[in-house]
């Protein structure tokens, strides 16, 4: 089986004080981990809730599941993908073309890494990469939102749900960024 790996690295070379506490960040400290750089509104943050059908009281259990925001110097995030050839996990004898990708951010001290639920055609990763770069390119910062997964070490995983900047988001589902 032959595995390709591709990077797209985009950068910024613009940082503010990654510990700049914002409103949001204050009225909503498990839900909004970090500053938002104004990247995000309250509906950014309490849509989540309100699609899960939760009380907007467990934004403010740390030990609650739901989405969780983190905001990152663009220059700090790595999108990238693999490919091989399987199997289609729709049925069948096809043997496609899958891919799955991940987005890792690398901080002085830890790392995040959000990867996405599930094998995909691997056209989907390559039309992500383009909206990816379409989405961070001249952004100095961006917001990713997931579920907290797996913590080793000094790496924490998310299961990605969404990444938004100042012009435009992208989401795992379906109407998943309508009037953020």
């Amino acid at each position: 089986m032959k595995t390709n790996n591709i990077f797209f690295v985009f950068s910024s070379s613009i940082l503010i004080d990654s510990h700049e506490v914002t409103e949001l960040h204050k009225r909503f400290p498990y839900a909004l981990l970090t500053t938002d750089y104004g990247i995000l509104s309250e509906d950014d943050i309490t849509r989540d809730i309100s699609i899960r059908d939760r009380d907007k009281a467990d934004l403010l259990n740390p030990q609650s599941r739901f989405y969780r925001w983190q905001c990152f110097p663009t220059y700090q995030v790595k999108y990238h993908f693999h490919t091989w050839r399987d199997l289609s996990p729709y049925g069948g004898t096809d043997i496609i073309g899958l891919c799955d990708f991940g987005i890792r951010v690398r901080l002085k001290n830890e790392s995040h890494f959000y990867y996405d639920r599930r094998a995909r055609p691997v056209e989907y990763c390559f039309e992500m990469a383009k909206e990816w770069k379409r989405l961070t390119k001249n952004q100095p910062y961006l917001c990713l939102n997931g579920e907290r997964g797996s913590v080793e070490k000094k790496e924490t995983g998310w299961i990605w749900n969404k990444t938004k900047t100042k012009i435009g988001c992208i989401s795992l589902f379906v109407g998943g960024c309508e009037n953020l």
